[in-house]
């Protein structure tokens, strides 16, 4: 039985109501839509890190081959499609490490960070103005040595207070470094380090956390090629609490097959990936915020039904979705039942 009764805690107004269910079927594959892409391979021709400022407006891209962060003006926020290649300006950190990768900024933009593998560094540079790579100043860098090799890229809590380093060996790992001050790679400590083993990702590149830090992202360069992960955890931002036997995935190797970063808007309707395949930003659109298996069907791929037989046999539903219309008449009201 679909619908037999409904329990209302509110007032229901209307004259007639019209039951629309919404079949999406079970073979559909539900992942992340492509969009557009932006080339970068002029700036740098194996870009492994990947950030927006917080209205997307900019987007910042690092690689090992130039050791530059550069940054590139977006006329819409989180489109990659009005991204200028003209208008980029960058910063030159190959005076700390020849061998950069991710990077990430405080959340206010005045911080800058960035992975130094040959090293084992994470970099911190101060900028004077938020999100503003010209200002940013290698002459007051300070470093937190974590002493790991094949180091890739990295990210933080939203209070600055954990630090998460993607480590791509032969023991692919995320590891987490409490702070004692946020955004401050000076107060890390290493000896505080937890890890957390990906299993079914190999040769990590990136990672990303959703905003409650409930899901961990990570792109991977090795086979299955093309392939970003999602792993659930049950506590925000703490890497001990996620777990590889739940991954889901996504396969983007039709894009590229060596994804480096990722990062999502604001709201993580948007996902974006860097590969060193092709050298492009990737844009893609998701049906539920932080979910790369979800999106949007097809109108082919909808069937609505108006009928009021509850007890005929049921179809098998892989979504549904109950609307009623009204005209403002009250037919029920409180704990009333409705049939």
């Amino acid at each position: 039985k679909l619908l037999k009764s409904v329990n209302l805690k509110f007032p229901i107004f209307f004259a007639f109501a019209v039951l629309a269910i919404f079949i999406f079927p079970l073979n559909d594959v539900f992942a992340a839509t492509f969009v557009d892409s932006f080339y970068v391979e002029n700036e740098e021709i194996g870009p492994s890190g990947l950030v927006f400022n917080p209205t997307g407006t900019k987007v910042f891209v690092s690689g090992p081959f130039s050791d530059n962060v550069n940054e590139y003006p977006c006329a819409t926020g989180f489109d990659v499609s009005t991204c200028n290649a003209a208008g980029v300006s960058t910063f030159d950190v190959s005076g700390e490490d020849t061998i950069s990768r991710g990077m990430a900024f405080s959340d206010d933009g005045e911080k800058l960070f960035v992975v130094g593998s040959l090293n084992e560094n994470i970099y911190e540079y101060p900028c004077a103005t938020g999100f503003d790579v010209s200002t940013c100043n290698a002459a007051l860098v300070s470093l937190f040595d974590t002493s790991v090799g094949g180091m890739r890229a990295m990210a933080f809590s939203d209070d600055g207070e954990k630090l998460f380093v993607a480590v791509g060996d032969a023991n692919d790992r995320i590891l987490e470094y409490p702070c004692a001050t946020g955004f401050d790679v000076s107060t890390c400590n290493a000896a505080g380090v937890s890890s957390f083993d990906v299993d079914a990702a190999r040769c990590l590149t990136g990672l990303s956390f959703s905003n409650n830090g409930e899901k961990l992202f990570v792109t991977s360069e090795c086979l299955p090629n093309g392939t970003i992960y999602e792993y659930p955890c049950t506590t925000g931002f703490d890497v001990s609490t996620c777990n590889a036997v739940l991954v889901s995935s996504f396969d983007m190797s039709g894009q590229d097959t060596l994804p480096q970063d990722i990062t999502f808007n604001t709201d993580g309707t948007k996902m974006f990936v860097v590969g060193n395949q092709n050298d492009f930003v990737n844009e893609y659109d998701l049906y539920i915020a932080f979910d790369i298996d979800s999106i949007a069907p097809s109108a082919a791929d909808v069937t609505t039904s108006t009928s009021g037989c509850y007890d005929c046999i049921p179809p098998k539903l892989q979504q549904a979705q109950i609307q009623i219309s009204s005209n403002e008449k009250i037919i029920a009201n409180d704990d009333d039942v409705l049939y």
